[in-house]
This record gives structure tokens, C-alpha cells and sequence, in this order.
């Protein structure tokens, strides 16, 4: 039977995470310059076909410089893994214990490739289609969208985690704008790599991620993706399982991590025979004291804009978008990819575009509530 006990300590754990600031870090990210990366794109601009005014541009979040996250974990990462050990783990919640290290890592996070991909880029894959939409074939859209290109290196101190034993993971943690394969839910934080027994973005020979390493390429397929606003943003850390022998609860360590993702947006291209394309302002907003009776819920909850990343999302605004499910191509011999200068360009460009952490104190204390429920549904049901 489900001990009494456990609603309340999962509701408190919630609220302290909610409540946790970062801290200083001692780890070092290398190289120390964006633009010195090996394989770089800080950002990508392509026309829209059929839409001559108007552009898709997608940056990538540069914060993995200038923000480095604390040692154990954001609210964002730990939130992520509590709902994972609600839903997914194995034994439930309290199977896993996530303990934050004593020591920051001394090592180098290595960032190999960073790029942000648009229409027409080949984003890992050298079949990228880049013939017009009418004859595009089902593998032609499968690269026909918006995203990024990323890979990472973990570089040790001789009194860091060492590899080689099996032990160090990486677990990821991120939210997006559009829905990628078993995630339930684009608006809350998730572990990647959700249908897995373990929160491991990485697992047994792997191609894409190791003790030392890690590749992704988070991509949102389709033209419609990239004639839309849409965001990816993860947090990354480097753990080590260190559960005692015959243990029935698996201990983690969660060192130091990075953020990284993408952002796309369309905006407005002025024509050359047009002096200004500036658009007109906006109505008033309604407040409580304009006329009739103040505002009501159809002039506060607008429908959802495409064409603006600034705006404020409501639970109102949910039906109308059209997020749908999406594929992360895994199929491709990475290898040859990486190792191949000519498929990467480097590009130094302008505009650093952040993306911030988006999971607030109320949305993790809704968080908590929720796992409240579930499980004194659970303890009823027994």
C-alpha cells in the first residue's frame, strides 16, 4: 500500500525545487567563444515559398555560455524527473534517488557542433532534399523543416568522474513548442528519451551518445513548421549512477550541466519598392475599467499567433494550435557526418537569441498537486 507519507513529501520536494537558486559553477565550457567552435551556425535565414514577404530565421541559444546551470540540477531538470519517476520508472518514484554532487567537475564540456538549421540546410544528413515543394518526396520533408545540430564532449580532470566502467550517463531534460515522439505534453518539462525504463539519454552502444560524448539533432519536420514559430530548449547534465550493491533503489549523481536549443521565428521581409512595412499598432488591451462591464474572456484570450514569439500563452489559446506529432531521424551514419568538414559551414553571424528557462514556481507547484492526486488515486484503488 501507498505509505500516507508520500503525497506530502513529493508536494514539498516540488516546492523546495521551486525555490532553488542557482549557484556558481567551476566547470569550463571549450572553447570559450561561440564563433571558435569547430562546426558553427549561429543562426539560419530562409525564404518562405509562397509568402515573398516574409522570412524563417532560427538562432541558437548562446546562454550556454554566458548561463552555465548549477551543479544537481535546475527546477526545470529536477521537475523533468519527477514527473519521468511518476509515469515511467519502474517501481515508481522512489525507486530513484537523485543526489546532488559534492563537487563541481574540474573537466571541459567540449562543444564540437552547434548549428542552427533552416529550410534547405542539411542538418545532419547528407540526403537533405533541396528541390521545390510540389515534387518533394516523404524523405525529401523528413529534412524539410527547422532545427538545430549539436555535439558535446566531456573532457575530465584527473579528479572528475572517469569513464570507462559504465557509470557516467547523460539525462536531458527539455520542453518545445511542437510535439516530438512520446512526449505527452509540449508545455511541461520532460526527460528525453521518455519511453525508456531509465531517465539515460544514453544507452548500451549507442551511436549518438557515450560516457564521453553526446549527439542530438532536435528538429521539427515539415515546410509548416518552419512557416510557424517554434522552440526546443534542454537542459543537460552529466550524472553518475553510483547505486550500492543489491540496492533497491538506483542513486544517481547529478554533476554539472549545459542548456542549449534553438528558436524559430517568421518575420516580415519590407519589399525594396516599400519605405516602411511597419505594422500597425496593436488594439488597447482591456482592463477593468473600460466601459461595458470591463473585459470578459474572448477580449483577454486572443487565438494563439504564429507570427509572434513575445506573446503570452494561455491554457485558452491550447486548441488553437496545431502542434502534432513529429519523427527525430536516428537512421544516419553519424559518424562519416561528423567527420566530414564539407557538410558543415562555419558562419559567424549576429543577434544571440536566448531561450529561457520557462518552468515557474506555479507551474511546479501544479506539478506537485498533480502527483498528489495520482497518488492517493493509486493508494485508493488498493
Amino acid at each position: 500500500m501507498l505509505s500516507k507519507r508520500y503525497p506530502i513529501v513529493l508536494f514539498l520536494s516540488v516546492v523546495f525545487i521551486a525555490l532553488t537558486g542557482r549557484t556558481s559553477v567551476a566547470y569550463n565550457i571549450s572553447p570559450a567563444e561561440p564563433e571558435d567552435v569547430e562546426f558553427y551556425r549561429e543562426l539560419s535565414v530562409a525564404p518562405i515559398p509562397g509568402r515573398p514577404n516574409e522570412e524563417s530565421i532560427t538562432y541558437i541559444d548562446k546562454d550556454l555560455w554566458f548561463q552555465p546551470l548549477p551543479r544537481g540540477g535546475t527546477s526545470m531538470f529536477n521537475a523533468g524527473l519527477i514527473r519521468w519517476g511518476l509515469q515511467r520508472a519502474e517501481g515508481g518514484l522512489f525507486s530513484w534517488k537523485f543526489e546532488k554532487a559534492e563537487n563541481d567537475l574540474k573537466g571541459n564540456f567540449k562543444i564540437r557542433t552547434y548549428q542552427a538549421c533552416n529550410l534547405r540546410d542539411a542538418c545532419g544528413g547528407v540526403g537533405t532534399s533541396i528541390g521545390d515543394r510540389v515534387s518533394e518526396t516523404i524523405e525529401g520533408r523528413n529534412y524539410r523543416g527547422v532545427g538545430a545540430l549539436f555535439h558535446i564532449e566531456y573532457e575530465p580532470n584527473p579528479t572528475d568522474p572517469q569513464p570507462g566502467q559504465g557509470k557516467l550517463h547523460w539525462i536531458q531534460v527539455l520542453r518545445a513548442s511542437y510535439q516530438p515522439p512520446n512526449f505527452p505534453n509540449p508545455f511541461l518539462p520532460v526527460v528525453d528519451r521518455w519511453a525508456r525504463d531509465t531517465p539515460y539519454y544514453d544507452f548500451p552502444n549507442s551511436r549518438y551518445a557515450g560516457e564521453t560524448f553526446l549527439i542530438d539533432k532536435p528538429y521539427a519536420n515539415g515546410w509548416d513548421r518552419a512557416m510557424t514559430n517554434n522552440y526546443f530548449s534542454a537542459h543537460l547534465y552529466l550524472v553518475q549512477e553510483t547505486t550500492p550493491p543489491d540496492s533497491r533503489q538506483r542513486t544517481v549523481t547529478v554533476y554539472n550541466g549545459i542548456q542549449w536549443g534553438w528558436k524559430n521565428e517568421v518575420r516580415r521581409v519590407c519589399p525594396p519598392e516599400i519605405q516602411d512595412c511597419t505594422p500597425p499598432p496593436p488594439p488597447p488591451t482591456c482592463d477593468a475599467s473600460s466601459g461595458g462591464g470591463g473585459c470578459n474572456a474572448d477580449s483577454t484570450y486572443g487565438l494563439f499567433d504564429n507570427n509572434s514569439v513575445d506573446q503570452e500563452m494561455s491554457y485558452f489559446d491550447i486548441a488553437d494550435t496545431s502542434w502534432t506529432e513529429d519523427e527525430e531521424l536516428w537512421d544516419y551514419n553519424w559518424d562519416n557526418y561528423i567527420n566530414n568538414s564539407s557538410w558543415l559551414t562555419k558562419d559567424d553571424s549576429e543577434s544571440p537569441v536566448s531561450t529561457p528557462e520557462f518552468t515557474s514556481s506555479l507551474g511546479l507547484l501544479a506539478l506537485g498537486a498533480w502527483g498528489i492526486i495520482k497518488a492517493l488515486s493509486i493508494r485508493f484503488e488498493k
